[in-house]
Formats: structure tokens, sequence, C-alpha cells
């Protein structure tokens, strides 16, 4: 009878023994497990989630505001003389903004994709002239250029980096597809009419922005942190001012060109 009762508590101690070594398994396991998904998540370079932030602000001048000025159409002027042609290098509102500036961060490390540029861009040759003036575009990315004017063109750019382009587009040429490898600012020009100018801002990271017609630049899903602000007009030149992105929050900045 005590024979038997003693095996009874000894099977029952070595359950109890067995079921808690297989928990400590499990747990073991299971930390295991975890250790490894976050190793493989820090070799995909995933990040903790950390909240934005944006920056808003106005690039004007000071100062008296320069009047539009006309330009000479000498050519195809049943086409390109159909409107009145104003110099688009300094384009000024009346609250004194400052149109087509560039604003962009440097020193940004992560945040949102290239690809949150866009995935479509247009450089339209309508009514002689570039639309839009200023034109921003990823590295290594298509760029549509159109002929909606149904007369010769001819796409001239003029770059330090990138292989230069000098590419003749005829009326039945309705679109041309080109593309840039390195970040830099490009003028560019149609060699048959000598008035027409843009600039081609081709870049490789995304907090870039050009200025609306009011002056206005808005540029959001920033990484917290301390980074040099620019701001470059093709007439007035260039500006640089600190800024700190707090999280969760938008700070304001404003450029002060004079002529």
């Amino acid at each position: 009878m005590y024979r038997i009762a003693f095996l009874i508590v000894a099977l029952a101690s070595a359950l109890t023994v067995l079921a808690i070594g297989c928990s400590k398994q499990n747990e073991d396991f299971t930390a295991a497990e975890q250790s490894i998904d976050q190793a493989s998540g820090a070799a995909a370079g995933n990040k903790p989630n950390v909240a934005a932030g944006n920056i808003r602000g106005r690039v004007v001048l000071q100062g008296e505001a320069p009047r539009p000025q006309k330009l000479m159409v000498v050519k195809d002027t049943n086409v390109c003389g159909l409107e009145t042609q104003y110099d688009e290098r300094l384009v000024v509102s009346k609250n004194m903004g400052i149109r087509n500036a560039v604003v962009y961060l440097t020193g940004v490390n992560g945040g949102k994709p290239l690809s949150s540029l866009g995935s479509e861009f247009i450089l339209d040759q309508q009514g002689c002239r570039y639309q839009p003036h200023v034109l921003l575009i990823p590295i290594n990315t298509p760029l549509q250029i159109l002929n909606d004017d149904g007369i010769l063109h001819n796409f001239h750019t003029f770059t330090k980096k990138n292989r230069p382009l000098n590419l003749s587009q005829p009326e039945f040429l309705k679109k041309m597809k080109v593309a840039f490898k390195y970040p830099e600012f490009i003028p560019a020009r149609c060699d048959v009419h000598g008035w027409m100018s843009g600039w081609i801002v081709a870049v490789d990271q995304p907090y870039y922005a050009v200025t609306d017609i009011d002056g206005n630049f808005y540029l959001s899903d920033i990484p917290p942190g301390v980074y040099t602000l620019n701001c470059w007009q093709e007439i007035l030149g260039e500006q640089t001012a600190p800024v700190t992105v707090e999280p969760g929050s938008a700070t304001s900045s404003t450029f002060t060109f004079r002529l």
C-alpha cells in the first residue's frame, strides 16, 4: 500500500518537473523567435516609428517688385505670339511672394522615399514656353518632353554633372523621354526660340519644393532633427538657414531676398 502511494507521488513529481521544463523550453523558444525577428528587422533597415515634422514658409522680396518684362517674339509668331510673352526668371506677386524658388533640406537621413515626389513628370512646350518654368524630378526617372505647339523646337540642356542634351523635336515628334543620372540644377533652352528658358532640378532626396504664385512652400514628413534649409532663385541666388524639426510639429521659416 505504502509502495503504491510512493509511486503515485513520484510520478506526480516527475510530471510537474516535465511540465515546468516544457514551459521553460517554450519561453526560451519564443524569446529566440523574438530575437531573430528583431535582428531581421534591424538588418532590413527598419527603425522605430517616430512622429515626423513639417516645415511651412514663404520666400519674399523686400523692396520694390520688378515690373513684368515683355519678351520679343521674333519667330513662329502665328504660334508663339498668340499671347504676350513675359520673362519668368523673377516673378513676384502683389504680396511680394517670389514664385518658382526652390526650397530644400540638406542633412536628412531616412524619412519618406524619393518616389513620394510623384510617378509621372512632364515638361510641356506650349505657346513657346516651358511649362512649368521650374520642374523637380527624381534622378533616373523618365521625363516626358511634350511638343504641343506643332512647330520645331530644340531642347538643349547646359549641365555640369549630367550628359548635356541637344535634341531636335519637330512638329511630328510629340513626345520625347530623357532622364538625369546625377542631382543637379539644370538650365534648359530652345535653340529655335531664344527667349524660351526653364530649369530642371534633378534630385536624389524628396525634401524639395517649388514655391507657388505667392511664394509659399511646404515640406512634409521630415524626420526630427537639425538641418540646413536652402533657398535657390535663378536671379537672386541662394540663402541658407539652420532649422530644427520637432516630432509631430510644424516649423515656420521665411526667406527674404533683396534686389
